[in-house]
Protein backbone atom coordinates (compact mmCIF):
# COMPACT_ATOMS: atom_id res chain seq x y z
CA UNK A 1 0.00 0.00 0.00
CA UNK A 2 1.26 3.67 -0.43
CA UNK A 3 0.01 6.84 1.35
CA UNK A 4 0.14 10.13 -0.12
CA UNK A 5 0.12 12.39 2.75
CA UNK A 6 -0.65 16.11 2.77
CA UNK A 7 1.65 16.67 5.23
CA UNK A 8 4.54 14.86 7.52
CA UNK A 9 2.24 12.37 9.86
CA UNK A 10 4.35 12.86 12.86
CA UNK A 11 4.43 14.10 15.29
CA UNK A 12 0.82 13.62 15.40
CA UNK A 13 -0.32 17.23 16.63
CA UNK A 14 -3.59 17.88 15.09
CA UNK A 15 -6.65 16.27 13.51
CA UNK A 16 -5.16 15.37 9.78
CA UNK A 17 -1.65 14.32 11.21
CA UNK A 18 -3.16 11.84 14.29
CA UNK A 19 -5.93 10.60 11.58
CA UNK A 20 -3.41 9.83 8.98
CA UNK A 21 -0.60 8.63 11.79
CA UNK A 22 -2.97 6.16 13.07
CA UNK A 23 -3.44 5.14 9.86
CA UNK A 24 0.14 4.19 8.90
CA UNK A 25 0.07 2.08 12.61
CA UNK A 26 -2.94 0.28 11.73
CA UNK A 27 -2.19 -0.62 7.78
CA UNK A 28 1.44 -1.44 8.87
CA UNK A 29 0.64 -4.55 11.21
CA UNK A 30 -1.01 -6.32 8.27
CA UNK A 31 0.61 -4.93 5.02
CA UNK A 32 3.43 -3.21 3.64
CA UNK A 33 3.51 0.05 3.53
CA UNK A 34 5.33 3.20 1.49
CA UNK A 35 4.95 6.61 1.92
CA UNK A 36 5.49 10.36 -0.26
CA UNK A 37 4.37 13.24 1.86
CA UNK A 38 4.28 17.05 1.33
CA UNK A 39 6.22 18.95 3.68
CA UNK A 40 5.97 23.08 4.89
CA UNK A 41 9.44 23.51 6.33
CA UNK A 42 12.40 21.47 7.18
CA UNK A 43 11.73 21.58 10.84
CA UNK A 44 8.72 18.96 10.03
CA UNK A 45 11.10 16.74 8.83
CA UNK A 46 13.69 16.23 11.80
CA UNK A 47 15.39 13.22 11.67
CA UNK A 48 13.81 12.03 14.91
CA UNK A 49 10.43 12.52 13.12
CA UNK A 50 11.49 9.87 10.34
CA UNK A 51 12.99 7.54 12.25
CA UNK A 52 9.51 7.31 13.92
CA UNK A 53 7.56 7.37 10.48
CA UNK A 54 10.16 3.95 9.52
CA UNK A 55 8.89 2.14 11.91
CA UNK A 56 5.75 1.65 10.25
CA UNK A 57 6.49 2.46 6.74
CA UNK A 58 8.97 3.21 3.97
CA UNK A 59 9.42 6.76 3.31
CA UNK A 60 9.82 7.09 -0.33
CA UNK A 61 9.63 10.88 -0.90
CA UNK A 62 9.76 14.32 0.72
CA UNK A 63 8.62 17.17 -1.37
CA UNK A 64 7.98 20.89 0.08
CA UNK A 65 4.73 22.58 -0.66
CA UNK A 66 4.61 25.26 -3.07
CA UNK A 67 4.70 28.94 -0.72
CA UNK A 68 1.79 31.22 -2.40
CA UNK A 69 1.13 34.32 -0.24
CA UNK A 70 -2.49 34.61 1.25
CA UNK A 71 -3.88 36.97 -1.35
CA UNK A 72 -3.57 34.38 -4.25
CA UNK A 73 -4.53 31.64 -2.60
CA UNK A 74 -7.73 33.78 -1.91
CA UNK A 75 -8.45 34.57 -5.52
CA UNK A 76 -8.19 31.88 -6.58
CA UNK A 77 -10.08 30.05 -4.24
CA UNK A 78 -13.11 32.42 -5.39
CA UNK A 79 -12.21 33.11 -9.07
CA UNK A 80 -9.66 30.97 -10.80
CA UNK A 81 -9.89 27.65 -12.56
CA UNK A 82 -8.36 25.73 -9.93
CA UNK A 83 -8.77 26.17 -6.04
CA UNK A 84 -5.39 27.94 -4.23
CA UNK A 85 -5.79 25.13 -1.81
CA UNK A 86 -5.21 23.05 -4.74
CA UNK A 87 -2.37 24.86 -6.41
CA UNK A 88 -0.05 24.43 -2.98
CA UNK A 89 0.15 21.23 -3.71
CA UNK A 90 0.32 21.31 -7.62
CA UNK A 91 3.38 20.23 -7.86
CA UNK A 92 5.71 18.41 -10.93
CA UNK A 93 8.57 16.85 -8.83
CA UNK A 94 5.71 15.05 -6.63
CA UNK A 95 3.98 13.91 -10.22
CA UNK A 96 7.32 12.09 -11.23
CA UNK A 97 7.53 10.93 -8.24
CA UNK A 98 4.25 9.14 -7.89
CA UNK A 99 4.95 8.14 -11.65
CA UNK A 100 8.11 6.55 -11.43
CA UNK A 101 7.09 4.59 -7.96
CA UNK A 102 4.09 2.96 -9.45
CA UNK A 103 6.28 2.09 -12.22
CA UNK A 104 8.46 0.07 -10.46
CA UNK A 105 6.21 -0.83 -7.08
CA UNK A 106 3.40 -2.83 -7.78
CA UNK A 107 0.89 -1.71 -4.90
CA UNK A 108 -2.71 -3.18 -4.41
CA UNK A 109 -4.32 0.15 -3.24
CA UNK A 110 -3.18 4.08 -2.61
CA UNK A 111 -4.52 6.39 0.02
CA UNK A 112 -4.91 9.83 -0.94
CA UNK A 113 -5.08 11.92 2.44
CA UNK A 114 -7.44 14.79 2.25
CA UNK A 115 -9.09 16.84 -0.34
CA UNK A 116 -5.34 18.49 -1.60
CA UNK A 117 -4.27 15.41 -3.03
CA UNK A 118 -7.50 14.09 -4.75
CA UNK A 119 -6.03 15.61 -7.98
CA UNK A 120 -3.53 13.30 -8.23
CA UNK A 121 -6.17 10.40 -8.93
CA UNK A 122 -5.20 10.79 -12.43
CA UNK A 123 -1.72 9.39 -12.17
CA UNK A 124 -2.57 5.98 -11.02
CA UNK A 125 -3.78 3.31 -13.24
CA UNK A 126 -7.18 1.51 -12.76
CA UNK A 127 -6.08 -1.14 -11.35
CA UNK A 128 -4.81 -0.02 -8.67
CA UNK A 129 -7.64 0.92 -5.75
CA UNK A 130 -7.91 4.43 -4.84
CA UNK A 131 -9.46 5.22 -0.98
CA UNK A 132 -9.42 9.18 -0.65
CA UNK A 133 -9.47 9.65 2.65
CA UNK A 134 -10.60 13.38 4.00
CA UNK A 135 -10.96 14.44 7.43
CA UNK A 136 -14.28 15.71 6.94
CA UNK A 137 -16.34 17.50 4.21
CA UNK A 138 -14.90 21.03 3.47
CA UNK A 139 -18.23 21.89 2.25
CA UNK A 140 -20.24 21.50 4.99
CA UNK A 141 -17.29 22.97 7.11
CA UNK A 142 -17.72 26.32 4.92
CA UNK A 143 -21.74 25.93 4.94
CA UNK A 144 -21.29 26.12 9.01
CA UNK A 145 -19.44 28.84 9.25
CA UNK A 146 -21.25 30.85 6.60
CA UNK A 147 -24.04 30.42 9.04
CA UNK A 148 -22.33 31.00 11.73
CA UNK A 149 -20.71 34.67 11.11
CA UNK A 150 -22.66 38.12 11.51
CA UNK A 151 -24.48 39.34 8.68
CA UNK A 152 -22.13 42.77 7.81
CA UNK A 153 -18.87 40.19 7.75
CA UNK A 154 -17.39 39.94 4.20
CA UNK A 155 -15.98 36.60 5.59
CA UNK A 156 -19.20 35.21 5.51
CA UNK A 157 -19.70 35.80 1.76
CA UNK A 158 -16.42 34.91 1.25
CA UNK A 159 -17.60 31.69 2.60
CA UNK A 160 -20.72 31.24 0.47
CA UNK A 161 -18.80 31.36 -2.41
CA UNK A 162 -16.38 28.82 -1.32
CA UNK A 163 -19.53 26.54 0.16
CA UNK A 164 -20.94 26.61 -3.19
CA UNK A 165 -17.90 26.04 -5.29
CA UNK A 166 -16.26 23.07 -3.27
CA UNK A 167 -19.29 21.30 -2.79
CA UNK A 168 -19.46 21.14 -6.51
CA UNK A 169 -15.68 19.90 -6.16
CA UNK A 170 -16.70 17.50 -3.47
CA UNK A 171 -19.71 16.46 -5.76
CA UNK A 172 -17.20 15.40 -8.58
CA UNK A 173 -14.05 14.94 -7.00
CA UNK A 174 -15.10 11.96 -4.42
CA UNK A 175 -16.90 9.59 -7.29
CA UNK A 176 -13.33 9.74 -9.54
CA UNK A 177 -12.30 7.08 -6.86
CA UNK A 178 -13.27 3.37 -4.93
CA UNK A 179 -14.09 4.55 -2.04
CA UNK A 180 -14.12 7.69 0.51
CA UNK A 181 -12.87 7.40 3.99
CA UNK A 182 -14.26 9.51 6.25
CA UNK A 183 -14.25 9.43 10.70
CA UNK A 184 -17.79 11.17 10.91
CA UNK A 185 -21.12 9.87 10.23
CA UNK A 186 -22.27 13.84 10.02
CA UNK A 187 -19.54 13.94 6.75
CA UNK A 188 -20.36 10.13 5.54
CA UNK A 189 -24.32 11.53 5.46
CA UNK A 190 -23.35 14.66 3.68
CA UNK A 191 -21.44 13.23 1.28
CA UNK A 192 -23.85 10.72 -0.06
CA UNK A 193 -26.45 13.41 -0.02
CA UNK A 194 -24.49 15.66 -2.29
CA UNK A 195 -23.98 12.50 -4.87
CA UNK A 196 -24.71 9.24 -4.18
CA UNK A 197 -22.26 7.87 -6.34
CA UNK A 198 -19.81 8.71 -4.02
CA UNK A 199 -18.91 5.01 -1.73
CA UNK A 200 -18.11 6.55 1.47
CA UNK A 201 -17.05 4.52 4.32
CA UNK A 202 -16.91 5.90 7.98
CA UNK A 203 -14.67 4.34 10.23
CA UNK A 204 -14.08 5.21 13.53
CA UNK A 205 -10.83 7.06 14.91
CA UNK A 206 -8.56 6.34 16.93
CA UNK A 207 -6.76 7.38 20.59
CA UNK A 208 -3.53 6.44 21.85
CA UNK A 209 -4.61 5.28 25.07
CA UNK A 210 -1.50 3.86 26.67
CA UNK A 211 -0.52 7.36 26.13
CA UNK A 212 -3.57 9.42 26.67
CA UNK A 213 -5.06 7.85 30.67
CA UNK A 214 -5.04 8.74 33.52
CA UNK A 215 -1.89 10.72 35.58
CA UNK A 216 -1.59 10.98 39.48
CA UNK A 217 -0.42 14.86 39.05
CA UNK A 218 -2.48 17.10 41.77
CA UNK A 219 -5.38 18.74 40.35
CA UNK A 220 -5.18 22.54 39.91
CA UNK A 221 -8.41 23.47 41.52
CA UNK A 222 -10.41 24.91 40.25
CA UNK A 223 -9.80 25.33 36.76
CA UNK A 224 -11.03 24.97 33.34
CA UNK A 225 -9.44 23.61 29.65
CA UNK A 226 -9.50 24.44 26.36
CA UNK A 227 -7.43 22.26 23.92
CA UNK A 228 -7.27 22.77 20.55
CA UNK A 229 -5.87 25.00 17.44
CA UNK A 230 -6.32 28.29 17.93
CA UNK A 231 -5.90 29.79 14.66
CA UNK A 232 -9.10 30.58 12.29
CA UNK A 233 -12.52 29.25 13.90
CA UNK A 234 -10.80 28.02 16.83
CA UNK A 235 -9.64 31.16 18.58
CA UNK A 236 -13.29 32.78 17.62
CA UNK A 237 -14.88 30.14 19.72
CA UNK A 238 -12.77 30.93 22.36
CA UNK A 239 -13.04 34.55 22.15
CA UNK A 240 -16.84 34.30 22.18
CA UNK A 241 -16.52 31.33 25.29
CA UNK A 242 -14.39 34.51 27.29
CA UNK A 243 -17.06 36.85 26.80
CA UNK A 244 -20.11 35.43 27.34
CA UNK A 245 -19.19 31.98 29.93
CA UNK A 246 -15.44 32.88 31.51
CA UNK A 247 -16.51 36.51 32.09
CA UNK A 248 -19.61 35.31 34.39
CA UNK A 249 -18.12 32.39 35.63
CA UNK A 250 -15.37 34.27 37.41
CA UNK A 251 -18.56 36.38 38.91
CA UNK A 252 -19.48 33.70 41.00
CA UNK A 253 -15.42 32.28 41.72
CA UNK A 254 -12.88 34.91 40.84
CA UNK A 255 -10.49 31.99 41.44
CA UNK A 256 -11.09 30.24 38.27
CA UNK A 257 -8.27 29.76 36.60
CA UNK A 258 -8.88 29.34 32.37
CA UNK A 259 -6.04 27.00 30.77
CA UNK A 260 -5.83 27.79 26.15
CA UNK A 261 -3.26 25.19 24.93
CA UNK A 262 -2.62 25.81 21.75
CA UNK A 263 -0.24 26.98 18.85
CA UNK A 264 -1.03 30.22 16.39
CA UNK A 265 -3.23 32.20 19.09
CA UNK A 266 -4.97 34.70 16.87
CA UNK A 267 -4.23 38.52 17.39
CA UNK A 268 -7.69 39.00 19.11
CA UNK A 269 -7.42 36.12 21.41
CA UNK A 270 -4.06 37.54 22.59
CA UNK A 271 -5.38 40.51 23.36
CA UNK A 272 -8.65 39.44 25.42
CA UNK A 273 -6.72 36.94 27.58
CA UNK A 274 -4.44 39.72 29.00
CA UNK A 275 -7.54 41.45 30.89
CA UNK A 276 -8.04 38.44 33.00
CA UNK A 277 -4.90 37.12 35.06
CA UNK A 278 -6.41 33.97 35.34
CA UNK A 279 -6.00 33.07 31.38
CA UNK A 280 -3.01 31.33 30.63
CA UNK A 281 -2.43 31.02 27.45
CA UNK A 282 0.33 28.96 26.84
CA UNK A 283 0.71 28.70 22.99
CA UNK A 284 2.17 25.59 21.14
CA UNK A 285 3.05 22.72 24.13
CA UNK A 286 4.52 19.17 22.93
CA UNK A 287 2.99 17.18 25.70
CA UNK A 288 -0.39 18.11 26.50
CA UNK A 289 -1.01 15.17 29.06
CA UNK A 290 0.02 17.98 32.01
CA UNK A 291 -2.41 20.44 31.41
CA UNK A 292 -5.15 18.12 30.87
CA UNK A 293 -4.50 16.08 34.11
CA UNK A 294 -4.22 19.13 36.44
CA UNK A 295 -7.14 20.77 34.80
CA UNK A 296 -10.33 20.32 36.86
CA UNK A 297 -12.86 20.68 33.55
CA UNK A 298 -12.26 20.40 29.99
CA UNK A 299 -14.14 22.79 27.89
CA UNK A 300 -15.11 22.42 24.04
CA UNK A 301 -16.83 25.60 22.50
CA UNK A 302 -17.54 24.31 19.12
CA UNK A 303 -19.69 24.79 16.74
CA UNK A 304 -19.10 23.13 13.53
CA UNK A 305 -20.51 19.74 12.92
CA UNK A 306 -17.64 18.28 10.43
CA UNK A 307 -14.87 15.92 11.38
CA UNK A 308 -14.39 14.20 14.97
CA UNK A 309 -12.81 16.45 17.55
CA UNK A 310 -9.42 14.05 18.76
CA UNK A 311 -8.67 16.59 21.39
CA UNK A 312 -12.29 15.86 23.22
CA UNK A 313 -11.49 11.97 22.86
CA UNK A 314 -7.84 12.81 24.42
CA UNK A 315 -9.42 14.40 27.18
CA UNK A 316 -11.88 11.76 27.63
CA UNK A 317 -8.87 8.98 27.48
CA UNK A 318 -7.36 10.81 30.37
CA UNK A 319 -10.60 10.33 32.45
CA UNK A 320 -11.59 14.52 32.25
CA UNK A 321 -15.51 15.31 32.02
CA UNK A 322 -15.76 17.45 28.53
CA UNK A 323 -18.51 19.64 28.60
CA UNK A 324 -19.05 20.77 25.12
CA UNK A 325 -21.62 22.09 22.22
CA UNK A 326 -24.15 19.52 20.78
CA UNK A 327 -21.45 19.67 17.96
CA UNK A 328 -18.51 18.88 20.02
CA UNK A 329 -20.11 15.30 20.48
CA UNK A 330 -21.59 14.36 16.94
CA UNK A 331 -18.54 12.98 15.31
CA UNK A 332 -18.06 10.57 18.75
CA UNK A 333 -20.20 7.49 18.42
CA UNK A 334 -21.22 6.25 21.93
CA UNK A 335 -21.71 9.97 23.76
CA UNK A 336 -23.95 10.48 25.76
CA UNK A 337 -24.82 13.29 27.80
CA UNK A 338 -24.81 13.19 31.81
CA UNK A 339 -22.98 9.46 31.64
CA UNK A 340 -19.44 9.98 29.67
CA UNK A 341 -19.97 13.52 28.44
CA UNK A 342 -21.73 17.38 29.38
CA UNK A 343 -23.22 18.51 26.94
CA UNK A 344 -24.50 22.45 26.85
CA UNK A 345 -27.16 23.65 24.56
CA UNK A 346 -26.15 27.26 24.96
CA UNK A 347 -23.70 29.93 27.06
CA UNK A 348 -26.73 30.02 29.90
CA UNK A 349 -26.24 26.63 30.22
CA UNK A 350 -22.27 26.06 29.81
CA UNK A 351 -22.20 28.35 33.32
CA UNK A 352 -24.63 26.50 35.07
CA UNK A 353 -22.47 22.88 34.50
CA UNK A 354 -19.14 23.95 35.05
CA UNK A 355 -20.21 25.68 38.20
CA UNK A 356 -22.15 22.50 39.39
CA UNK A 357 -19.29 19.58 38.21
CA UNK A 358 -16.57 22.02 39.88
CA UNK A 359 -18.76 21.63 43.35
CA UNK A 360 -19.44 18.23 42.60
CA UNK A 361 -16.06 16.14 42.30
CA UNK A 362 -18.38 12.62 42.85
CA UNK A 363 -20.03 13.36 39.28
CA UNK A 364 -16.73 14.63 37.65
CA UNK A 365 -15.08 10.94 38.69
CA UNK A 366 -17.95 9.14 37.53
CA UNK A 367 -18.29 11.06 34.16
CA UNK A 368 -14.46 10.67 33.94
CA UNK A 369 -14.75 7.30 34.60
CA UNK A 370 -16.89 6.78 32.06
CA UNK A 371 -15.46 8.62 29.35
CA UNK A 372 -12.53 6.48 29.94
CA UNK A 373 -14.17 3.16 29.54
CA UNK A 374 -15.40 4.67 25.88
CA UNK A 375 -12.33 5.81 24.76
CA UNK A 376 -11.19 2.26 25.43
CA UNK A 377 -13.78 0.06 23.85
CA UNK A 378 -14.30 1.82 20.87
CA UNK A 379 -11.17 4.16 20.08
CA UNK A 380 -8.16 1.77 20.89
CA UNK A 381 -6.13 1.32 18.13
CA UNK A 382 -6.70 -2.63 17.79
CA UNK A 383 -10.48 -1.53 16.98
CA UNK A 384 -8.85 1.11 14.45
CA UNK A 385 -7.13 -1.31 12.70
CA UNK A 386 -10.15 -3.87 12.58
CA UNK A 387 -12.13 -1.06 11.06
CA UNK A 388 -9.77 -0.33 8.45
CA UNK A 389 -9.69 -4.04 7.39
CA UNK A 390 -13.36 -4.13 7.45
CA UNK A 391 -13.48 -1.36 4.90
CA UNK A 392 -10.73 -2.51 2.84
CA UNK A 393 -12.29 -5.75 2.18
CA UNK A 394 -15.60 -3.68 1.67
CA UNK A 395 -14.00 -1.89 -1.15
CA UNK A 396 -11.72 -4.79 -2.68
CA UNK A 397 -15.49 -6.82 -3.03
CA UNK A 398 -17.33 -4.13 -4.05
CA UNK A 399 -14.54 -3.53 -6.82
CA UNK A 400 -14.21 -7.34 -7.85
CA UNK A 401 -18.40 -7.20 -8.37
CA UNK A 402 -17.78 -4.40 -10.52
CA UNK A 403 -14.25 -5.88 -12.78
CA UNK A 404 -16.99 -8.84 -13.13
CA UNK A 405 -19.76 -6.76 -14.16
CA UNK A 406 -17.74 -4.87 -16.99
Amino acid sequence: MLILSASLPYPPTDGVKIKTFNLIKALSIDNELYLISFYDTKDEIRDEYLRELNKYCKILGLIKKRDLNLAYIVFNNLFGEEFGFLKRYKCRIFINTLKNIISKEKFDVIFFDTINLGQYHIYVPNNIIKIISPNDSLSLALYDSFKRRKIYDLVKLYDYIMYIRTKKYEKRIYQEFDACHVLSEVDRRYLKSINSNIEVYRTLTAVDIDFFKPLSLSEDYPSILYLGTLSGGGADYIVDFINNVYKKLINFNPNIKFYIVGKNPKVDLLKISKKYPNIVLTGYVPDVRGYIAKSTLCISPVRKRVGILNKVLQAMAMAKVVIGTPESFMGIKGAVDGINCIIAKDYKDFVHKILNLLDDSKSRKKIGYNARKLVEKMYSITNFRENINNLLNKVISEVDIKNERL
